[in-house]
């Protein structure tokens, strides 16, 4: 063939090279060969492709520097890196010295099910390995990524790693080091929490200094003694909720605390002062102590990355009491994902065991076993082979056993 090539090896530390396999096209990966090279690949495709000569031989291309990529994706790292598909309500690359995004991302915009999950890839270049790392795991920090689950905090959890901090680790590096990816990922805190709290209230008085015109010195101003608004949210795939209250003090801060669940537990307070406010970055005291979020809202719902953790947030303080039953207790087999269903494997009457695979759904270049949760009988089929179906829809309704057998 004529065109451009891509070999893929692995690299040790005493300079041996193990060969991997070899692709008639550009790889992935690329961007790091460019930004140790200097040369546009994708230049040179096109050139090669049109007929012409390189205008360099191999002498001349010399390696200069290390280059670290990542790819960043729609999927749940805590649910087996399920591929997610959904709105993005706010994107923002990275940018800096040494830092390359490469991506086709639009805010708004939609994760569809038809393409891979990977939605855009980051790439630090430095002089040395360290610099590459360190110059990536800011890049990390510094990308807005909301809408849907993904992997960012993974990712960052990884490139932290003093495993990988010090190359010394193998292609086994997740399953010795991360064998449990739910319980390696950082979980939101109070602070977490208290910051979640004061950003709803914020928005929801518009005492943000940037929405608001009378300024800081006013904000949140009253001329009697602040009374403490409660606030419920929820978050998490287990939807847990969490019970704070927010007293607004002048100045955009204000005195969040959780409201213990235990009888025997005490609450927790922490102060927070919003300041400034910047596309979808929050600058924020939380006890005396600065930071810098990213944020975006929408409605009801948040998303905040802070302190290593992204996590999305419901006010669901008005929200009507809860009286549906556990979705998976129910019977119900509902979509994790907009895709095509591509074949049903029982028909109404059928009876079904627990863990038995029930459809198989195609999403993302790849496919899902979706297995029945309950023992029973097939009550409902609501799809067929070849349906395209929506995340949640309704895929069989499951008539379970009683205690009795019947």
């Amino acid at each position: 063939y004529r065109g451009a090539g891509t070999v893929e090896f692995l690299l040790d530390k005493d300079g041996k090279f193990y060969f991997l396999e070899m692709n008639t096209r550009l790889q992935v990966e690329h961007p790091v060969t460019e930004l140790v090279t200097g040369i546009d690949l994708v230049e040179w495709q096109l050139r090669v492709a049109a007929g012409e000569q390189l205008s360099i031989t191999q002498d001349a291309v010399k390696l200069t520097g290390h280059a670290i990529e990542v790819r960043l994706c729609a999927e749940d790292p805590a649910n087996d890196f399920l591929p997610q598909t959904g709105p993005v309500i706010a994107w923002q690359p990275a940018s800096g010295e040494g830092v390359r995004v490469d991506h086709g991302l639009r805010s708004p915009g939609e994760v569809s099910p038809y393409y891979d999950s990977m939605q855009a890839k980051i790439i630090a270049y430095g002089d040395d390995r360290e610099t590459a790392r360190r110059r990536l795991l800011q890049a990390l920090d510094d990308c807005v990524f909301f809408g849907l689950p993904s992997n960012l905090d993974f990712l960052r959890v990884a490139l932290a790693h003093e495993s990988f901090a010090s190359g010394e680790f193998d292609t086994g590096f997740i399953e010795t080091h991360m064998p449990e990816p739910a319980n390696a990922l950082p979980k939101p805190d109070s602070r977490h929490f208290a910051l979640a709290a004061a950003v709803f209230y914020a928005g929801n008085s518009a005492s943000l200094s940037a929405q608001s015109p009378i300024g800081d010195e006013l904000a949140n101003w009253h001329n009697s003694n602040p009374t403490p608004t409660p606030l419920v949210l929820r978050y998490g795939r287990s939807e847990e909720k969490i019970r704070l209250t927010v007293e607004a003090k002048a100045g955009n801060k204000y005195r969040v605390t959780l409201v213990a669940e235990e009888d025997d537990a005490s609450d927790q307070s922490h102060e927070i002062e919003l300041q400034t406010l910047t596309d979808f970055k929050q600058r924020y005291i939380c006890d005396g102590e600065s930071g810098l979020a990213n944020l975006a809202r929408k409605g009801n719902q948040l998303w905040l990355d802070a302190h290593g953790a992204t996590v999305a947030y419901d006010d669901v303080t008005l929200a009507a009491t809860e009286t549906r039953g556990n979705i998976a207790a129910s019977g119900e087999i509902k979509a994790h994902s907009d895709g095509k269903i591509l074949e049903v494997k029982l028909n109404v009457g059928d009876a079904v065991e627990k863990g038995q695979t029930v459809l198989v759904l195609e999403a993302m270049k790849m496919e899902f076993q979706v297995a029945a949760e309950v023992d029973g009988s097939v009550e409902e089929v609501h799809v067929a082979a070849g349906d395209q179906v929506a995340a949640r829809q309704l895929l069989m309704s499951i008539k379970q056993e009683s205690d009795d057998g019947e």
